[in-house]
């Protein structure tokens, strides 16, 4: 559901996503840091701030 927003939200506001910084492995990684964040012991802020930074260094305007 989160993937699926997150491209609406690019369509919508005339931006993409570059794969070469959200790649499938990233965004596995991610995922996985989410929802294992308790048992990996990280603080879901931290978890929530690597998001961000992600997403935004990826999310970029259509050219």
């Amino acid at each position: 559901m989160a993937l699926a927003s997150l491209f609406a939200f690019c369509e919508l506001n005339n931006r993409t996503i570059d794969s070469r910084v959200l790649d499938e492995k990233t965004a596995e990684t991610l995922f996985k840091r989410a929802a294992a964040h308790r048992e990996l012991g990280i603080a879901p802020e931290n978890v929530f701030r690597e998001i961000r930074e992600i997403l935004t260094r990826a999310i970029v305007a259509l050219q």
